[in-house]
């Protein structure tokens, strides 16, 4: 008989009042039974409307969620089991595959820290009370020493730089009324008198551009170091940073069009026009240079027309990967720029 013609054991007929036994402690412990069968089968019954409901809505749910049977699955469900499924003929089983040999495992356990950090050693030595022996009532020597490793990290912490600038003065020529006074000259700021120190602003960099932190939460991040900032003292600051290192992005852009083979592509990125406070799309361009020029430079157009690409490849001589976008073909048939055509096919 199939598994499927199997009729369903019929269920044991309840007890009566009088077939219960009187004494209170077997009831306890019946109840008790009968609360732990009871949860059992409800968290039963949830496992099996919850796997119901998957399946109907894999079968008629959204076209997006629907699910043919024909078709396995890439990943199996955690609540089903997995099948038992053969090797296939051309694949030797587990059993018969050769062992890793023991010496190329990768050990188990807690890491060793890094060498690279530095070292800060904390002793712990005996008081002058606790190296009195107690026994014969003699100094305790030291005889060695154990060190353990730990790990540790010191938060960032804001400071203010007082720079000082010294002035001097000759006291011979100062008795004959004619003082000549000489200061000693503090080094270029980046960005001018009073502003933040080197060492913020490229905190500030790293974490916008590199972490991808947006600026209020760097202002909670530092007033929780004692940083009062604002986010448009800071938004000003990076763009003053812009303006700075303008050269070393042309050094940048200079020696990515150097490269034999330049991938470019771009994205959509939105830009508030403060005239009238809406936001527009704009594009941004990214130019991956080749080995022997590791550079990733951007360039932004207010739009995606062809005249984007045009002035950034302008008198690039080499290989080109782009994808579909039409307005590439311009530069393909140029051919005083001798640009290869070589898409990428998406």
């Amino acid at each position: 008989m199939s598994h499927t013609d199997a009729t369903p054991p019929t269920p044991a007929p309840l007890p009566s009042p009088e077939q219960l036994p009187d004494d209170p402690a077997i009831l306890k412990r019946m109840i008790l039974e009968l609360i732990a069968t009871l949860q059992e089968t409800r968290q039963e019954r949830e496992q099996l409307q919850q796997r119901l409901h998957l399946l109907l809505q894999r079968l008629y749910g959204p076209r997006s969620e629907r699910f043919n049977p024909n078709q396995p699955l890439l990943f199996a469900d955690a609540n089903q089991p997995a099948e038992d499924v053969p090797p296939p003929e051309d694949e030797p089983a587990l059993e018969d595959m050769p062992s890793t040999p023991a010496g190329k495992r990768k050990g188990h356990g807690r890491k060793r820290p890094p060498q690279n950090l530095p070292h800060e050693p904390v002793h712990y030595r005996l008081t002058e009370a606790e190296l009195l022996c107690p026994d014969c009532g003699g100094m305790r020597q030291e005889i060695g020493a154990q060190t353990t490793p730990q790990l540790d990290y010191r938060p960032a912490s804001g400071f203010i730089r007082d720079h000082i600038e010294h002035k001097y003065a000759c006291a011979c020529c100062s008795k004959k009324g004619q003082p000549h006074i000489v200061a000693a000259h503090k080094p270029e700021q980046p960005l001018g008198k009073g502003s933040p120190g080197a060492g913020l602003l490229a905190y500030l960099i790293v974490s916008k551009y590199l972490d991808h932190l947006p600026l209020y939460r760097l202002e909670r991040i530092l007033e929780r170091h004692g940083l009062e900032l604002t986010r448009s003292t800071t938004c000003d600051w990076l763009a003053q940073c812009a303006r700075k290192l303008q050269p070393l992005y042309q050094l940048m852009k200079t020696s990515v069009l150097q490269a034999r083979v330049l991938h470019t592509d771009d994205t959509p990125v939105k830009r508030q026009d403060a005239a009238d406070d809406e936001t527009r799309q704009s594009r941004l361009w990214v130019y991956l240079g080749d080995s022997q020029h590791p550079y990733n430079v951007f360039d932004f157009t207010r739009n995606r027309k062809r005249d984007g690409p045009q002035r950034f490849l302008q008198g690039y001589v080499g290989y080109l990967q782009a994808d579909a976008f039409a307005g590439y073909d311009a530069l393909y048939r140029c051919a005083d720029r001798k640009l290869k055509h070589f898409r990428s096919g998406l």
